[in-house]
């Protein structure tokens, strides 16, 4: 998905340098800076994506509490109404009876409530600690690719400046 845009773009950065012209006696690069650009302009492009996706994660839960407490209402609002159609043992006062009714159907609502919450509270923590995993391995790919280049480049001056030395050495002789 995104980890494979960016290493995709990592390569094609790659292929840029090592396409690039060494200026003789420097570790300098000549590359095509328009098309370097261009590839940094889509890697800032791919990871907004990402964050953007986790920004739809959290609308997601938030949308699933709202509902989880519009069911809560819900619920309430039937054992209101429901405390009129409460069965009355004999001897059993009206009001008592209705009460620790609606006491029971509140507290069932509130539990189911606090079940909901906690399963959207689960569900977005499993899909932010994915997220969060990918983001970092992705990232982790890019400095990879970076230190790749970095140390590809430096072994290139390296050799390049032997080279020099052995053309100086026997330029002496």
């Amino acid at each position: 998905m995104i980890a494979i845009e960016i290493l995709q773009l990592v390569d094609q950065l790659e292929a840029v340098l090592n396409r690039g012209w060494r200026v003789p006696f420097t570790s300098s690069l000549l590359v095509d800076e328009e098309e370097c650009l261009r590839l940094i302009d889509q890697m800032r492009m791919s990871v907004p994506d990402e964050i953007r996706q986790a920004q739809r994660i959290l609308q997601q839960r938030d949308y699933i509490l709202i509902q989880a407490e519009e069911q809560a209402r819900q619920i309430v609002s039937n054992a209101r109404r429901e405390e009129v159609d409460v069965d009355v043992a004999p001897g059993q006062d009206v009001i008592v009876a209705a009460q620790q009714r609606a006491a029971s159907i509140i507290a069932e609502a509130r539990a189911r409530s606090e079940e909901m919450q906690r399963e959207a509270d689960e569900y977005a923590l499993h899909v932010l600690s994915e997220l969060s995993r990918q983001l970092e391995a992705a990232l982790a790919q890019v400095r990879n690719g970076i230190q790749a280049l970095a140390e590809q480049s430096a072994s290139s001056a390296s050799a390049e400046a032997t080279e020099d030395d052995e053309e100086m050495a026997d330029d002496e002789l």
